[in-house]
């Protein structure tokens, strides 16, 4: 009997745990969406969005620049030339209010998240 109270107490911990946020945010949460939107000159826009779609949040994040190439200036506000994105910030949590930014090369470049920090309260970090 005594065991069977410890199990549902353990199961009831945990179950508040989870309920509050504690899950753990991934890289792979950090959502990008892109796509070709027109051509200048033989060259193509393309139009990227970036978005958390975990239920904690994530900032400081940064994405790696190898190869990265634009015929314009990217907005260090949205995405800097060493990966930072919105300055550190916390990452929108949804598609409508995603960062979004254009870049225009001949090639799509396929941006990848290498770093973040998720904070699912006030008192407990994740470094990624």
């Amino acid at each position: 009997m005594a065991a069977i109270l410890k199990l549902l107490a353990v199961c009831v911990f945990l179950s508040c745990f989870i309920s509050q946020g504690y899950t753990q945010c991934e890289l792979s949460n950090i959502q990008i969406k892109q796509n070709g939107t027109y051509e200048i000159h033989d060259i193509s826009v393309y139009s990227v969005s970036i978005y958390n779609d975990c239920s904690c949040s994530q900032h400081d994040v940064y994405f790696d620049m190898t190869g990265f190439r634009s015929t314009g200036g990217l907005n260090p506000d949205i995405l800097t030339e060493d990966g930072l994105v919105n300055k550190g910030r916390l990452l929108p949590k949804d598609e409508e209010s995603a960062l979004k930014f254009e870049y225009a090369w001949h090639n799509m470049f396929m941006f990848k998240p290498v770093k973040s920090e998720v904070t699912c309260s006030k008192d407990r970090k994740l470094v990624l």
